[in-house]
């Protein structure tokens, strides 16, 4: 809908309410994109006829898109809503709001959401890329390649199933939001090769007889990819109600106790909601504020995540793909028959997705510690889904002529 043209004529003005209305909007003033890059690498001869590169390759991103909700509310320093409760606001005498009871404080009081697009992100890379290379000779050629990168910035994969999540969590305060990109890979290591075998007419092994027939002309590769987790984020998704006032356009985060003592890997399975957890789920809480008037110090009012974007990483990914083939050159010049047979993932590893990462539900009451997450038997922690396949294997004949 184009504010410009007016209201879609089938809808009726007198009951058209204005704050239950996405708007989407632009900010007409947007500087396009821009990425800087540099690097600085070698490359040297080895022996065995192995090129070896080393390479530092450095990246900066600015005026990224960013999506933010324009209409929301204000924080203060302790991230609490500004909202009147009783007539106080916590640390927001400078804001108030419009009357009395417990209205936020919003730019536009009469409108709902405002979905924002603006091009104020940035992002920054930095990578050292180590790889080998050998051209095929003596039956074997390879390549081996391992990056140690990093990679910050304050724009979200917008159409990304992971990580962070689309909009700010505080659209005043963009530093906030800065943290591990959503694609963020520590460490990958990649090897493939191929390797024909000795055997057969024209090599040194097996060469002359029936033997030679039939052991000669077979080869192996493979694809062997290793790396480290993508980083993910606590939400708290009951808590995106509160903070985003005017709509549900945020991504709300849950609390970390200081980030002591919290760390991603493998748990033991607890045995009460069936499944390993792979952090431990009483480590975190929903956040909750009380308010700062005195005498209602049992109200309470809306408090944004003191959790980190991307501060935590699921698990890496090890995977094997393998396949032996063979060419059958008695068909005539020009004319063979190859016979192929692949596994991938051969060593069937289990590729696990990200846990589940909605702490809601989970830690009330602001209470870190507590076993409110296994007592409701939530999988809040725990590891639900794969992003790989099992292992799969094909047979393949092709004829070439």
């Amino acid at each position: 809908m184009r504010t410009g043209t007016g209201f879609n004529l089938s809808l009726d003005p007198s009951a058209l309410n204005l704050t239950q209305i996405r708007f989407r909007t632009v900010n007409p003033n947007n500087v396009q994109p821009e990425v800087d890059q540099w690097n600085l690498g070698i490359e040297r001869q080895l022996p065995m006829g192995i090129v070896g590169t080393a390479e530092y390759v450095g990246t900066k991103g600015t005026h990224l898109s960013v999506l933010m909700n324009l209409n929301q509310q204000y924080f203060d320093s302790q991230g609490r809503g500004c909202i009147a409760v009783s007539g106080a606001s916590p640390n927001c005498a400078s804001l108030g709001a419009p009357g009395t009871g417990i209205l936020p404080y919003l730019e536009y009081q009469n409108l709902g959401a405002i979905e924002w697009r603006n091009n104020v992100g940035n992002s920054t890379y930095h990578g050292l890329e180590l790889s080998g290379n050998k051209r095929f000779s003596h039956g074997l050629s390879f390549t081996a390649a391992y990056t140690w990168s990093h990679s910050i910035d304050t724009s979200m994969e917008q159409l990304f199933g992971g990580g962070s999540n689309t909009f700010l969590q505080n659209m005043h305060d963009l530093s906030q939001w800065r943290g591990n990109s959503d694609f963020d890979t520590r460490q990958r290591f990649v090897v493939s090769y191929v390797y024909e075998l000795p055997f057969g007419k024209g090599h040194k092994m097996v060469s002359e007889g029936p033997a030679a027939h039939l052991l000669g002309g077979w080869r192996v590769s493979s694809i062997n990819s290793f790396h480290t987790g993508r980083p993910f984020t606590i939400f708290s998704g009951n808590n995106n109600s509160l903070v985003q006032v005017g709509g549900q356009l945020g991504s709300a985060l849950g609390d970390c106790p200081n980030n002591a003592g919290v760390s991603a890997g493998l748990l033991a399975d607890d045995h009460t909601a069936g499944g390993p957890l792979f952090f431990d789920p009483t480590r975190f809480s929903v956040p909750l504020a009380s308010s700062a008037n005195p005498a209602t110090p049992t109200a309470t009012v809306p408090r944004l995540g003191t959790c980190g974007r991307n501060q935590f990483y699921g698990p890496g990914l090890k995977n094997v793909d393998f396949s032996v083939s063979r060419s059958f050159n008695y068909f005539g010049e020009g004319r063979s028959l190859e016979f192929r047979w692949e596994a991938f993932n051969l060593t069937n590893t289990p590729y696990f997705g990200l846990p589940t990462r909605d702490v809601s539900g989970c830690g009330v009451n602001g209470v870190v510690g507590n076993n409110a997450c296994l007592n409701s038997k939530s999988n809040f922690g725990r590891i639900t889904s794969l992003q790989g396949d099992p292992r799969t294997m094909q047979f393949a004949l092709r004829f070439m002529f």
